[in-house]
């Protein structure tokens, strides 16, 4: 199962140098299935707690693994996740322009999968049980990541933990606004760091900014800085 699930992983190892690897599996021989660790259960531990001892946890991760976490590799697994090392990263103040690269890849696998379902020759036929998950061109990975400051939902049931939701007032329905584009740029036990910017030229917009996903957090205090571009 390693290469299903790390390929695009191990081709970011250099060669030559080794990994940390952890056993997936329990046997009647013992432990099995040595793979590299998912980044993805420290840093959602990290992410609801806040602890400084979690957040050592991934930091010690990083340290451990021989690829390097600001790289941003496009690829979308069964689970669209993957890019938590990067993202962390950008959190930590040391990959700032991990925003466009994640929104690059990201657009590169619609791309790609809207091109095989166009070119796709086994509809209505007797394809796999997976095929139209293998396919799924829908990735909501980097959104979840730049806009609501949370990981992606840990499959077979996770639930959407995340710092901050929106709604659109003029609408009145959940999401952003049209033309309201929404950054989390750092996240800490007490503080929460929003970038909010209106692209249209012409017309203002209204977005009523929401505690927690599922209502979790609370605001005890707002600061802001309004800016204005000529």
């Amino acid at each position: 199962s390693v290469g299903a699930n790390w390929q695009k992983q191990l081709d970011a190892i250099p060669h030559g140098e080794k990994t940390f690897l952890v056993p997936y599996r329990y046997g009647d021989a013992g432990w099995f299935d040595w793979q590299p660790m998912s980044a993805l259960y420290p840093v959602y531990l990290w992410h609801l707690s806040m602890r400084d001892d979690d957040w050592e946890r991934v930091e010690r991760l990083q340290e451990k693994e021989a690829n390097d976490w600001n790289q941003v590799h496009s690829f979308r697994d069964k689970h669209d996740a993957g890019h938590e090392q990067p993202w962390v990263n950008f959190l930590a103040g040391r990959n700032s322009d991990y925003p466009e690269r994640i929104q690059q890849a990201t657009y590169q696998q619609l791309c790609r999968r809207m091109a095989q379902t166009r070119a796709d020759q086994d509809v209505g036929t007797q394809h796999h049980i997976h095929h139209w998950q293998w396919g799924n061109p829908v990735s909501s990975e980097a959104l979840i990541q730049l806009t609501m400051g949370a990981p992606q939902p840990i499959y077979n049931g996770g639930l959407l933990h995340a710092r901050v939701r929106y709604f659109d007032v003029e609408r009145r329905r959940p999401g952003l606004p049209a033309d309201v584009a929404a950054l989390v740029e750092s996240l800490a036990a007490d503080r929460t760091v929003v970038r909010l910017v209106n692209t249209s030229a012409t017309q203002a917009r209204t977005v009523l900014l929401q505690a927690g996903a599922f209502g979790e957090h609370r605001f005890t205090a707002a600061e802001y800085e309004s800016r204005t571009s000529e």
